[in-house]
């Protein structure tokens, strides 16, 4: 019996599977399909009840779970409450620009999060700008591990961990798994917590395979970037 085992008290993998599915991800419930943890499973969105797979390995501890049709919907909302806020955003200006100077009175709409603001850049403050470029990166590192092969779903951190004995390729110092804050119910990592580092960077047509990854401090990892060397 592991560690997660022991925690929830449990003797079957899937009832631990369920445990753990409900504590970090209230909002998705398993349908079907597990077998052990590495197998392909059914959820369902309790919001907006999509049915959708992933592996089973996505309950692990902190890891939200994404609801691709919910964020569509709620990119739909966005999109129509910007539309209405550009109405609202002429009348401001007009008003706005007998008492501000001329630099001042542009008044924009964060395409990140829709609030009105005064300025003319696309993003009302620092954080909503760290989320979009967050966001961006996200989704290029899927688009390279698509395109550039085959995608070994078996990678995990916690694995990456044992196999390079918690040992950062890079430095050659050792990771810390206790170095990361909350902000909210936001996970941080700190500077030396370990992340998983592609030898061939993603952006020069390396894969996410075993033999491509080495386990990285996220400082070293970040210095790196996509670097070869």
């Amino acid at each position: 019996m592991d560690k997660h085992h022991r925690k929830y008290k449990t003797d079957t993998g899937i009832e631990n599977f369920i445990l753990r599915l409900k504590e970090y991800n209230p909002n998705i419930i398993y349908y079907s399909g597990y077998k052990d943890s590495e197998s392909k499973v059914k959820l369902k969105c309790i919001k907006c009840g999509n049915i959708f797979e992933r592996y089973a390995s996505c309950v692990r501890k902190n890891k939200k779970i994404r609801c691709y049709e919910c964020e569509k919907i709620a990119t739909i909302k966005r999109k129509e409450y910007i539309k209405q806020q550009c109405k609202t955003k002429k009348e401001l200006n007009i008003k706005s620009s007998k008492l501000l100077n001329n630099r001042q009175t542009q008044i924009s709409v964060c395409n990140q999060c829709g609030k009105l603001f005064i300025g003319n850049t696309k993003y009302c403050c620092k954080e909503c700008l760290n989320k979009y470029h967050n966001i961006t990166h996200t989704e290029m590192r899927k688009r390279y591990k698509q395109t550039n092969g085959n995608i070994d779903y078996t990678i995990t951190l916690e694995k990456l961990i044992k196999r390079d004995k918690n040992i950062c390729y890079i430095c050659g110092k050792e990771c810390d798994l206790n170095d990361y804050t909350y902000q909210g119910n936001i996970f941080i990592a700190g500077n030396y917590y370990p992340s998983i580092d592609h030898v061939i960077p993603l952006s020069k047509r390396g894969t996410h395979e075993w033999d491509n990854v080495r386990l990285a401090h996220r400082i070293c990892n970040s210095r790196k970037s996509d670097k070869l060397n």
